[in-house]
């Protein structure tokens, strides 16, 4: 009887076995809706066109090589979903408990670290808005450098021999604001 039973058990055994899967990443196809990978799984089992599920708002594409976790609906092998992939050659190391980053291969990171301050790690930063706002919870930062700039023209007196000192109540304002904010990050 017991016999039997692990017989008809067998296959539901290896289905369920078969579930979960550790992949290296061959290839990567960006390309699609949803991004394809060819995967390796168990003893050379290669997979081509595996759906690989991001978070939404976030994504990325990985190096061949990286490692990740298939799931195969049912224990069917013939349908994968990559529903995480990590790559140790580049994981940035050494962070605090409860910090976040978001980082590359090539060592460009943010950071958010403890004690609420952002740490940016790039050699080229670029940002393309309308609008900016830099505040130190009392000023902005663009209005104080527009009024300096304001103050600075209004201050300029040009005479025979060059330019004269900046004098200006206003500058004098502006200057004091720049210096808190220099105080205050």
């Amino acid at each position: 009887m017991v016999e039997i039973l692990r017989r008809l058990l067998a296959p539901l055994q290896r289905r369920i076995m078969l579930i979960i899967g550790r992949a290296v990443i061959k290839a990567v196809n960006d390309d699609s809706k949803m991004q394809a990978l060819q995967i390796s799984l168990l003893n050379g089992e290669l997979r081509d066109g595996v759906e690989r599920v991001q978070n939404y708002g976030f994504t990325s594409h990985p190096h061949n090589g990286a490692e990740g976790v298939c799931l195969f609906v049912g224990g069917d092998r013939s349908h994968g979903l990559v529903i995480a992939v990590d790559d140790r050659r580049y994981r940035l190391k050494g962070l605090k408990q409860g910090e976040v980053a978001i980082y590359s291969d090539e060592g460009d990171s943010i950071v958010l670290k403890r004690g609420n301050e952002i740490e940016i790690n790039t050699k080229h930063f670029e940002v393309n808005t309308k609008t900016v706002k830099i505040s130190n919870g009392k000023d902005d930062l663009i209005s104080v450098i527009s009024s300096w700039m304001d103050a600075v023209t209004e201050a300029k007196t040009m005479t025979q021999g060059g330019p004269q000192p900046l004098v200006s109540p206003k500058f004098e304002v502006t200057k004091q604001q720049l210096k808190e904010f220099h105080r205050d990050r």
